[in-house]
């Protein structure tokens, strides 16, 4: 085979000093002869012609040569500049790193100039943390005869941060590394801008209880962020699909939410803006979340998938019901202010004004006053200083309970006394108007209760059953131990009794349910609203059952567990 192609080799150079031969020829024949020539004899005039032949060969060669030349200088230095000014550093390196050609951007890359870049070691302008890396590359590219790559870092005295990736191979020789150094700093710092963004947005999603979720309306699936996960407690086993997700809301929400999903946002093409509670999938816990997606449209403007986000606003739903429940207080506080302004205002004024009345007619008319007219004065003062003082009496706990200076000191005693004490008080008010009080206390009935709280209690429970009870009316008052475990007082009368309004809103203050007595007694309605204060220290309840024109019955139970 070898021969082949040498005898091959021989024709070729045989028929170009042919060609060449032939070209010096047709060149001599147009070339006029000499007149020396012409006169030598036929075997001088073929060695000259020969000569000739051989010289304009050789001129023909001369000017392939210069031309092969000058194309070659053009070439060259259209490599250089191809080699100076490529995009990408290049380099040629020792097997000990040293740098022993290299182009402009190379160098340019460095920081340096070329020429004293020459014979220094590579690795010498690498970071420290990245040499090792590099030093294993140009290892591999000589013990395994292979094409490497690599991530490097320089390191300048300017402190520049220059990311590299340098792909490496050996030149024909084996003995130098042709070295590629490509600038990837641009691509690293928006990689690290990328990271970081993504980072903040992770960390801004778990302080936000944000997650995300892609809902593929050709498989029916839906694939849901970290944060969502832990939102809804499910794991990578839970099922996403639509049914998954409908189980993951709350009973009193899916339905609706079905309904929503099916209709306002596949068929209707709605934003999905929804605020609903779901049950966690790991342990049971409800949650609220807010949810807001968008539908993405493919070919023919048909919907493909549903992208959106959903967040835990649990917190965010507490603080409103604690916000609300605290404005509810506020109306409250702001109605018992408005009544007990009303009551300061209003009735407090009939007591001062027949004080005031009396007194003018006393300060007027003493002299002329029969000793019959003064009692009745005197004993008409004493009454309305008893109602004013037990108003003002009222008003002070009122005020004290709303302050929480009454303070609560719970003890065991015997009902019965307590019952017969508070009912001595009012024995004449309730004598002046001929009503019988009975009362019905087991003598052994103890109960665990603040004294004086209780104290007040009974009093203005009588008070207010003496108030609407007509002459020779009757009131009663038992006590028993009720089938819960607790003590059950009741106070009965067969005074007026009251409709079904006044008997719904009787221990509220801001509705005004007060009335006068049957004897045109005054009656401001705080005394029950303390006692419904009272009771509630106590942990227990206080009701009416009331029949208009039969009398009324108030209970009042206190627990024994307090």
């Amino acid at each position: 085979m070898t021969g082949q192609t040498t005898e091959a080799m021989t024709t070729d150079s045989q028929s170009e000093s042919e060609n060449l031969r032939k070209k010096a020829d047709t060149l001599l024949v147009q070339k006029p002869l000499k007149p020396d020539l012409e006169k030598s004899d036929p075997g001088t005039s073929d060695l000259i012609h020969e000569l000739e032949v051989h010289q304009t060969e050789l001129e023909m060669q001369n000017d392939e040569l210069r031309h092969a030349w000058a194309v070659a200088e053009v070439a060259v230095d259209k490599y250089t500049e191809l080699y100076d000014f490529a995009p990408s550093g290049y380099f040629t390196l020792s097997a000990e790193g040293r740098i022993l050609e290299l182009n402009l951007h190379g160098s340019l890359i460095i920081g340096n100039d070329r020429s004293r870049l020459k014979n220094c070691l590579f690795s010498h302008h690498l970071s420290d943390d990245t040499k090792p890396v590099f030093l294993g590359f140009l290892h591999t590219i000589f013990t395994n005869n292979s094409k490497e790559s690599c991530e490097v870092t320089l390191s300048d005295s300017n402190h520049r941060q220059v990311f590299l990736h340098l792909t490496g191979t050996l030149a024909g020789n084996g003995k130098q590394c042709l070295l590629v150094a490509t600038d990837i700093t641009g691509r690293k710092l928006s990689e690290k801008a990328l990271m970081e963004s993504e980072r903040l947005l992770r960390e801004s999603q778990e302080v936000a209880r944000l997650g995300s979720f892609v809902w593929d309306l050709a498989t029916g699936l839906w694939s849901s962020s970290k944060i969502l996960d832990e939102i809804f407690g499910i794991d990578q086993s839970f099922v996403r699909s639509l049914e998954g997700w409908a189980s993951l809301v709350h009973p009193g929400f899916r339905d609706m939410m079905t309904h929503y999903v099916t209709h306002d946002i596949l068929e209707q093409r709605q934003k999905f803006d929804k605020e609903y509670k779901i049950i966690r999938n790991c342990n049971g816990q409800e949650c609220w979340v807010h949810g807001l997606a968008q539908l993405e449209l493919g070919a023919g403007n048909q919907p493909v998938c549903l992208i959106g986000t959903i967040t835990d606003i649990t917190s965010r739903k507490r603080n409103e019901e604690e916000i609300s429940r605290k404005n509810e207080l506020l109306i409250a506080a702001n109605a018992e202010k408005d009544r007990f302004f009303s009551i300061i205002a209003h009735d407090l004024r009939s007591p001062f004004n027949a004080l005031l009345g009396f007194t003018r007619i006393l300060a007027d008319e003493l002299p002329t006053l029969a000793p019959e007219e003064l009692a009745m004065i005197a004993g008409t003062m004493r009454k309305s200083t008893l109602t004013l003082f037990s108003l003002l009496e009222n008003l002070l706990a009122w005020a004290k309970i709303q302050q929480g200076l009454i303070p609560f000191s719970p003890e065991m005693f015997l009902l019965r006394p307590l019952i017969w004490e508070s009912s001595s008080l009012l024995t004449e008010v309730a004598g002046s108007k001929a009503i019988e009080l009975v009362t019905d206390i087991p003598e052994e009935l103890a109960i665990f209760a603040d004294q004086g709280m209780l104290q007040t209690i009974m009093r203005n429970i009588l008070s207010n059953a003496v108030k609407f009870t007509p002459r020779s009316g009757r009131i009663w008052l038992s006590a028993k131990r009720s089938a819960y475990g607790g003590i059950e007082i009741m106070c009965r009368d067969t005074g007026i009794g009251m409709n079904q309004y006044i008997a719904d809103n009787l221990f509220r203050i801001d509705v005004q349910t007060s009335r006068k007595g049957t004897e045109g007694e005054t009656s401001s309605g705080l005394g029950l609203i303390i006692c419904r204060d009272l009771v509630d220290k106590h942990k227990g309840t206080i009701s009416v059952e009331s029949t208009e024109g039969q009398g009324s019955t108030i209970y009042i139970r206190i627990p024994q567990d307090l």
